[in-house]
């Protein structure tokens, strides 16, 4: 049902644009199709669960982890196109964060503030964020910082609290990389939810090989706490 509303759609604008508007290919029709708030868009299992894969990249197109549809437009032969065509309007409308550099004889980034529109709950942490029921938690995917974390907040339907961590070894995008997960819930969490420390078995990983480091949560500003 739904591949068949996506079609219509394309259908009903290839009518009335011109014949210079770029093609989309069935490879985006079929990933298009693929993410929607049913699926919690792309990741229907929460990171802190056994076989869990992020859903998305949203980052820097030229370190796109493979494999992942990165949600950044003029990217993945017109993905958020088709993904507004048909309501999902969840790609960010601001590029990118570029991430912080690294300080002149220093190993690591400046802590940075929290993302305008934000505040952090916890920071710092060496586990991520769980959540019980299920259904509180919406999505997680890939970014290159924090802000774009909160960039993805702003863009997905419901989302009121982001986790954002290192989760080292921990598969698809994140191998000997300084990427973060992004997960994102529809309610505020704290310090106390944070009890996922990794070593959960991921796909084609061996069991109890992942660790977190650096993992924050960021409140949206005007958003009530739990």
């Amino acid at each position: 049902m739904r591949f068949t509303t996506l079609f219509s759609a394309l259908c009903v604008f290839a009518g009335v644009v011109s014949a210079s508007t770029p093609k989309v290919s069935p490879e985006v029709m079929k990933i298009a199709d693929s993410i929607n708030q049913n699926n919690c868009y792309g990741a229907p299992i929460p990171p802190w669960e056994v076989g869990c894969s992020p859903g998305w990249y949203y980052g820097r197109p030229e370190y796109r982890p493979l494999g992942l549809p990165c949600l950044v437009d003029g990217i993945d032969g017109l993905l958020c196109f088709v993904l507004r065509l048909i309501g999902l309007d969840i790609c960010p409308h601001v590029a990118p964060p570029i991430p912080p550099t690294v300080p002149v004889g220093s190993t690591t980034p400046t802590p940075p503030p929290p993302p305008k529109g934000y505040s952090f709950d916890f920071n710092n942490l060496t586990c991520a964020a769980e959540v019980w029921p299920p259904q509180l938690y919406l999505t997680y995917g890939i970014v290159e910082s924090i802000e774009g974390c909160a960039n993805m907040c702003d863009s997905i339907p419901h989302c009121a609290f982001a986790n954002c961590y290192h989760d080292v070894n921990a598969g698809t995008g994140k191998n000997n990389t300084n990427k973060f997960t992004c997960a994102l819930f529809t309610v505020v969490l704290t310090a106390k939810n944070a009890t996922n420390c990794g070593g959960q078995q991921q796909k084609s990983l061996p069991a109890g090989t992942t660790y977190i480091t650096d993992s924050c949560g960021l409140v949206k500003d005007g958003v009530p706490s739990t």
